[in-house]
């Protein structure tokens, strides 16, 4: 699992992250207060960057010098995801998945970002559960939405 921090510690399993990128704050913005932030260019392919902090809980965050890109590879086309700060790689060693109760099955970004499943990280005195998110389906509900949108 990568884990990094957003309103708390969260992982995104190690195989969905084709790239970590240093956040470059030279990014050009296209939105001051949506999620996406804009597009960077790395090795001829141009990658949309959205904030994972803003597109969870609505609210902005300014990037600091700590903050990284996760690129992810959907369907053929990479999409970044940009996090405040990027805490570590371990092995999980549990993987539970909590019952999902409610909600509109309308809605898959909204179901995409309250996940369901946890991670068990550490051992000894430091083992924490951490929510996990599938970036990858983020992702794809994200982009749907901004396709209907348009």
């Amino acid at each position: 699992m990568v884990t990094y921090l957003l309103r708390s510690e969260t992982a995104t399993p190690f195989e969905q992250i084709r790239e970590i990128l240093p956040f470059n704050h030279s990014i050009p913005v296209f939105e001051q207060t949506g999620p996406l932030l804009g597009m960077i260019v790395i090795r001829g392919r141009s990658i949309p960057v959205v904030c994972l902090h803003r597109l969870m809980t609505g609210q902005f965050t300014p990037a600091s010098s700590s903050a990284y890109i996760l690129v992810v590879e959907i369907d053929n086309e990479v999409m970044g995801f940009a996090i405040p700060a990027l805490k570590s790689i371990e092995t999980a060693e549990w993987e539970p998945e909590l019952p999902q109760f409610g909600g509109s099955a309308d809605d898959d970004l909204k179901r995409a970002i309250h996940s369901n499943k946890l991670a068990q990280i550490g051992n000894g005195n430091a083992i924490r559960m951490l929510p996990v998110l599938d970036l990858e389906k983020i992702g794809r509900a994200f982009r749907a939405r901004q396709l209907s949108a348009a």
